[in-house]
């Protein structure tokens, strides 16, 4: 038994998968089952529920908990002494959902692979970010979590705010004046829009909150004409007529090309609901200096991935 051993049991545990899991270690499927038979002759118990999705017997979680630690044990020792030795290799494992890994994360990593050009990045890119993060499958996440959690370390990126996206063709054809929004929203409403369809996002999060909020205040039920999850979607949606939409700010200006952005009206939203987008890592009696580099250069491009593309600048 070797830490690498453990690193296959816990990959195995995760994927409840051999094919999956070998493909994701990049070894064959027979060497993966070979190792896992061979602990279990070690320990002589069985850790594998061979069934579909393979499962672990109560022997296999006690494994699990231990193999954890202890790969998460090896993996802060090679990152300290990488650092003592000047000598930065390995793989920096890195959460964030998926709209904003395509916003920040090629210039990010494209910034950091200057500097650092030995060291992969690996990104997941999914919503159980904290849960990956805790268990330790992730050096750092990038995410909206409000609450402060013990375990973990939390570094400001950027506020999140939320805009409103109709088309201008949509507006024309309803007759409805810019400044008329403008003045609603200011006042906390969208009585205006009374009869304007709306694409709204079902995967909850901060745009559904404010959209919640002004229509709770506004005197009409809105008529939705599509509900989905993915913003890149959404905005498409809104570029084609079907409905006014509510995104973040930051992601209506990186998805949308200045094409784009000239065939929509985009209303700002003062809402006392905002969220913070934060950087957060594992406390840790060690910590690797390249989760803090990668934090540096993603706080020093920022600017540049905005603003470069946002109001005033498209």
């Amino acid at each position: 038994m070797n830490f690498q051993t453990m690193e296959y049991f816990i990959v195995l545990a995760e994927e409840k998968n051999f094919t999956r899991a070998a493909a994701r270690l990049y070894i064959t499927q027979q060497s993966l089952s070979s190792h896992i038979a061979a602990v279990e002759q070690e320990l002589g118990c069985r850790l594998i529920i061979r069934q579909v999705p393979l499962g672990l017997t109560y022997a296999g979680e006690t494994f699990l908990r231990y193999a954890t630690g202890y790969w998460n044990s090896y993996l802060t020792m090679q990152h300290e002494f990488c650092d003592i030795a000047r000598n930065q290799t390995g793989v920096l494992r890195v959460g964030i959902s998926y709209t904003r890994s395509y916003i920040f994360m090629p210039d990010i990593i494209a910034d950091f692979q200057k500097k650092r050009p030995n060291v992969q990045v690996k990104v997941y890119e999914d919503s159980d970010l904290i849960k990956q993060l805790t268990d330790g499958n992730l050096d750092l996440v990038i995410t909206n979590l409000k609450d402060n959690l013990p375990k973990i370390e939390f570094r400001d990126f950027y506020e999140e705010t939320i805009v409103m996206a109709i088309s201008r063709k949509l507006l024309e054809r309803l007759d409805l004046p810019e400044n008329e929004i403008s003045a609603a929203i200011r006042e906390g409403h969208l009585n205006p829009l009374r009869q304007c369809p709306f694409v709204m996002n079902e995967a909850g999060g901060l745009a559904f909150s404010v959209a919640q909020e002004l229509l709770a205040h506004s005197d009409f039920q809105p008529r939705i004409k599509c509900s989905l999850v993915n913003i890149r979607t959404i905005l498409q949606l809104c570029l084609r007529d079907v409905g006014a939409c509510f995104a973040p700010e930051s992601m209506v200006y990186s998805i949308l090309s200045p094409e784009q952005l000239s065939g929509i009206a985009v209303f700002p939203i003062d809402s006392s609901l905002r969220c913070r987008i934060r950087f957060g890592y594992l406390k840790r009696a060690y910590q690797w200096s390249l989760i803090d580099e990668f934090i540096q250069t993603a706080l020093a491009l920022y600017p540049q991935v905005i603003h470069a593309s946002g109001p005033g600048n498209s």
